[in-house]
């Protein structure tokens, strides 16, 4: 243990920042909150070699969760804009056909309507 003035406070637990982490990637935060935990209890019993040590870990653990989660987050919103984009493709290409076929339809409908016509005209003879 290393000796260090009553009057000097404890280093900073890091709670907040590993309470954030949870969002960010959980598996890394539990650590984080474990040791962000131990800082102050630590630091109250003379520990303050321990103490600095389990801030330095919590923070290390929070920042790595917190790094993990943006990234997470950005791979997450390149596949959901890839997503949305090749299902507007797809989206797009079905009206065309779509489009296609009434066209070809109503060419068919303009044929039977002559045919028709036609038909009539051969009858009254």
């Amino acid at each position: 243990m290393s000796y260090h003035p009553n009057n000097t406070p404890p280093p900073s637990n890091w709670m907040v920042g590993a309470i954030l982490s949870i969002f960010c990637f959980w598996p890394l935060a539990i650590p984080a909150i474990i040791f962000a935990a131990k800082v102050n209890s630590l630091w109250n019993v003379g520990d303050y070699q321990g103490a600095e040590a389990a801030a330095k870990k919590a923070k290390m653990f929070s920042l790595i969760a917190i790094t993990l989660g943006i990234i997470g987050m950005i791979i997450g919103g390149i596949v959901t804009a890839m997503s949305i984009a090749a299902a507007n493709q797809a989206v797009e290409e079905y009206n065309q056909e779509v489009d296609a076929l009434e066209e070809s339809l109503d060419a068919d409908l303009e044929e039977l309507d002559q045919l028709n016509s036609d038909l009539e005209e051969l009858e009254s003879y």
